[in-house]
C-alpha cells in the first residue's frame, strides 16, 4: 500500500498544490480545531485569537451578571471564581498561540501577540470593575490592584512561563523530552522558531537542569512503610514528643537562610538529650530551591541515619518532621515539584527494620531536638554541608532545580515588575496619601469580609471615582462640581464637592463627623486610615449612611 501523498500540477483555487493520498483527493480548509487549538491554513494563530477573545467575551459578560456596585456575590468569590474559572477558559492553550511581546535588540517596535494582549487586558478591565465594584472610569492600575488580580500582561507571562516549565521536567520516557532539549541546543540558528523556541528564548529556560516529574507511580493498594501522624494542634504535638519512648528518634528540618537552603537531620538514642550523629546539606540558591525541597531532602538524610545505626525490627523510631505538607505527599505520593526527594524517603524507609513513625512536630515551640535540627539547617544553608560520602547516594549529586521554586521565584519577579510600574506612574505619587502599600493587600483583606455594597463603596471612595459632583461633573453627568449643602465656605465661594470635603470639610454633616470620631477614637483621621482597618471603615460606612448622600447604597451599607 502506498501511504505517500502525491502533488499533481493542477493548483487550487488557493492557489496551493493539489493534494491527493491513495487517490482520495484531500480538501484545502482555511481553518480546523484540534485538540481545542483552531489552525488556519497559514499556520497562524489569528483565527484562535479571535475565538480566545470571543470566548472569553462571552465568560466576562456571564461573570458580570452575578453582580453590580451595590448586590451580588462579593468581591472575595467573585475574584476567586475568575481566577479559577474565566482566567483558565480564555487562556487555553495560551502557549501555543501566544507569544509574549518583547522588544529584541536592534528592534524599535515590540514583536509578538501585540494585538492579542491589547484585546484580552480590555476583557480583563471588565472584570476587574465586576470584581472591586468600581466605576467604569476608574484606571486599570486601580482596579487590577483593588481587584486583586495581575495585569493582564503579567498574568498571561505566569501562565506560559508555568507551561515551559512543565514541558522542561517532562521524564525521559515522555515524547517530547528530546524534541525539547533538541529544541533548546539549536534555538540560536533558527530563522522560523515554534512556540516552543519562544519561549524557551524568552525565560531563557535550560531544561538540562530542571528535576524530572514521571506521572503518578503510586498504586491504588499502596501502603507506605511507616505510620504517618498529624496531631490537631501544636500543643498536641509537643506533649507526645514529650512523653515519647521511642528506641530512636530522629528530627529532620529544612530551612532557607542567607538567600540558600539547607537540610538537615539529628539523631538521638532512647533516653539521650546529646544526639548520636547529624546530617546536614546545602541544597543552593534561594530561587532554584524552596522549603518543601529542603524538609524532603531532610527526609532523606533522617532514612540515611537509621541506616547506619542498624536497628532491628523489634525498635521503635520516631520521625519528627515540622512541614505537614511533605508529611501528606508520603502518604499517597504524586506527581508534583520534589518528587524524587519524596520517593527516596519511600524506598529508604522499606530498607529500615523496625517500627517506622512519621510524626509532625510544630515548628520554633522550644522543642529541643527540633530547635537543634533548625540550628543545623540553617547552617547548612550558610554553606557548611557533611562530607559527600556521608550523604545518601541520591543527594551527592548536583541538585536538579526545583519547578516550584522556579515558579515561585518568577511570581516574586512578576510581583516586583508589577509594583515598578507603579511606583513610576504619575498616579502613584497622588496615592500615596490614600494608600502607600500598593498593591493594597490590607484594604483587600478588610475588603473581601464586607458585604458587596459596602467594599464596592470603599473602593470608590479611595480612587475618587465616586457619584460625588466633583466627579460627575468631570464626566458630564452634573452641571456642577460644587457641593449640594455648601453656600459660604472659602472666601465666599461654594466648596467642590471631592471626596476630602464630603468626609472631612462638610459642615452639613459636622455633627455626624463629630459622632465618627468618637467612634474611631481619632481627631481627623487619614483616608488611608479609614479604609484599611476595620473598625474605622465600618464607622465610616456607618457615617456615609447617614448622610444620605449616596442614597443608592443606603440599604447595602447599612447590613
Amino acid at each position: 500500500m502506498h501511504c505517500l501523498p502525491t502533488y499533481k500540477a493542477k493548483r487550487s483555487n488557493g492557489n496551493h498544490p493539489r493534494l491527493e493520498i491513495n487517490g482520495t483527493l484531500v480538501k484545502e480548509v482555511e481553518n480546523f480545531k484540534l485538540l481545542g487549538i483552531h489552525m488556519d491554513s497559514q499556520l497562524k494563530w489569528n483565527y484562535q485569537l479571535q475565538k480566545a477573545v470571543e470566548k472569553a467575551t462571552n465568560w466576562v459578560l456571564n461573570f458580570i451578571r452575578l453582580t453590580k456596585p451595590t448586590t451580588g456575590i462579593e468581591a472575595r468569590l467573585m475574584r476567586q471564581l475568575y481566577i479559577a474559572t474565566v482566567v483558565p477558559k480564555m487562556t487555553y492553550g495560551l502557549d501555543i498561540w501566544y507569544t509574549p511581546p518583547t522588544k529584541p535588540i536592534g528592534h524599535a517596535h515590540n514583536t509578538g501577540s501585540v494585538s492579542g494582549l491589547r484585546q484580552l487586558t480590555k476583557i480583563q478591565r471588565k472584570a476587574a470593575i465586576a470584581i472591586a465594584g468600581g466605576l467604569r472610569s476608574t484606571p486599570n492600575e486601580l482596579l487590577d490592584a483593588h481587584a486583586g488580580i495581575m495585569p493582564m500582561e503579567l498574568t498571561l507571562l505566569k501562565i506560559c512561563h508555568r507551561a515551559i516549565i512543565r514541558l522542561a521536567t517532562l521524564p525521559k520516557q515522555h515524547p517530547l523530552h528530546q524534541m525539547i532539549r533538541t529544541t533548546r541546543r539549536n534555538t540560536a540558528n533558527l530563522r522560523y522558531k515554534t512556540p516552543i523556541d519562544n519561549l524557551l528564548q524568552i525565560f531563557e529556560v535550560d531544561p538540562e537542569r530542571f528535576e524530572p516529574i514521571h506521572p503518578a507511580r503510586t498504586a491504588p493498594t499502596y501502603q507506605a512503610p511507616f505510620a504517618i501522624q498529624i496531631d490537631a494542634s501544636r500543643e498536641k504535638s509537643m506533649a507526645y514528643e514529650s512523653s515519647d519512648k521511642a528506641d530512636y528518634r530522629v528530627y529532620s528540618d529544612g530551612s532557607s537562610h542567607s538567600d540558600s537552603v539547607g537540610a538537615s537531620a539529628i539523631l538521638y538514642r532512647k533516653g539521650s538529650k546529646i544526639p548520636k550523629a547529624t546530617l546536614k546539606v546545602c541544597l543552593g540558591i534561594g530561587t532554584e530551591h524552596n522549603s518543601y525541597e529542603a524538609e524532603a531532602a531532610g527526609g532523606n538524610l533522617a532514612m540515611w541515619l537509621l541506616r547506619a545505626v542498624n536497628t532491628i525490627p523489634s525498635n521503635t523510631i520516631t520521625v519528627y518532621i515540622d512541614n505537614q505538607a511533605l508529611l501528606k505527599a508520603l502518604r499517597f505520593p504524586k506527581a508534583k515539584s520534589g518528587q524524587w526527594l519524596v520517593e527516596g524517603i519511600v524506598a529508604s524507609a522499606r530498607d529500615i527494620p523496625g517500627q517506622i513513625n512519621m510524626v509532625w512536630i510544630s515548628g520554633h515551640t522550644d522543642v529541643g531536638g527540633n530547635e537543634a535540627a533548625d540550628e543545623a539547617a540553617k547552617s547548612a544553608a550558610s554553606g557548611t554541608s557533611s562530607r559527600r560520602d556521608e550523604l545518601p547516594p541520591n543527594l551527592r549529586r548536583d541538585f536538579p532545580t526545583s519547578a516550584s521554586a522556579e515558579r515561585q521565584a518568577y511570581n516574586e519577579e512578576l510581583k516586583l515588575i508589577w509594583k515598578n510600574r507603579w511606583d513610576n506612574s504619575p498616579r502613584a505619587a497622588r496615592f500615596k496619601n490614600v494608600d502607600p502599600d500598593y498593591a493594597f493587600t490590607k484594604f483587600r483583606k478588610i475588603s473581601f469580609s464586607l458585604s458587596r455594597a459596602q467594599s464596592s463603596l470603599l473602593v470608590q471612595v479611595r480612587t475618587g471615582h465616586i457619584p460625588l459632583n466633583a466627579y460627575l461633573y468631570r464626566i458630564n453627568k452634573s452641571p456642577t462640581s460644587k457641593c449640594p449643602n455648601c453656600w459660604e465656605c472659602r472666601g465666599g465661594e461654594r466648596a467642590t464637592e471631592t471626596v476630602e470635603h464630603y468626609l472631612f470639610e462638610c459642615r452639613a454633616y459636622r455633627n455626624l463627623r463629630y459622632e465618627l470620631y468618637l467612634e474611631i477614637k481619632t481627631n481627623r483621621p487619614s483616608l488611608e486610615e479609614l479604609t484599611t482597618d476595620m473598625t474605622m471603615a465600618k464607622q465610616l460606612l456607618k457615617y456615609i449612611a447617614q448622610t444620605k448622600r449616596l442614597k443608592q447604597y443606603n440599604d447595602g451599607i447599612q447590613e
